[in-house]
């Protein structure tokens, strides 16, 4: 029933506001912990992370020295993919033009029933002036 209406977001933003802060110390205290390290461990973790980095790209571009994209596998896999684009930009194509169409007649719509209540409004007021009339007889 609360998730319905607007009353569970009532109850989620202060939940929010009160943990926040909470998380933010707590992950301020654990930093504290980790900025204990000397600068030689600093330093070493740095050079192993740029080493594991260096060596990473280096097997990527290997790996893609080795590969050779006329391998059918890639190819049936990219005319795949372009095939499958060009369907569902075809399929967005024809959402564009339901959508404009639908909202002409929309317009269309909201115009005639604006036409609508300005007669309604016009027939009563001939009403009221025939009423009053025939009052006064």
């Amino acid at each position: 029933e609360i998730r319905r209406g607007k009353y569970w977001a009532v109850l989620c933003i202060p939940s929010f506001i009160l943990l926040v802060p909470l998380l933010l110390l707590c992950e301020y205290v654990s930093g504290e912990e980790s900025s204990e390290d000397t600068e030689e461990k600093k330093a070493e973790q740095r050079r192993q992370a740029h080493y594991w980095m260096r060596n990473s790209i280096e097997n990527w571009m290997e790996a893609a020295d080795h590969h050779n994209s006329n391998f059918p596998d890639v190819m049936a896999a990219l005319k795949q993919s372009q095939s499958s684009q060009s369907e569902m930009l075809s399929v967005l194509r024809e959402m564009r033009k339901q959508q404009k169409r639908m909202g002409e007649r929309q317009t269309g719509m909201e115009i005639r029933q604006m036409e609508m209540e300005k007669r309604e409004m016009e027939m009563d007021a001939r009403l009221k002036k025939i009423e009053n009339n025939v009052g006064q007889q």
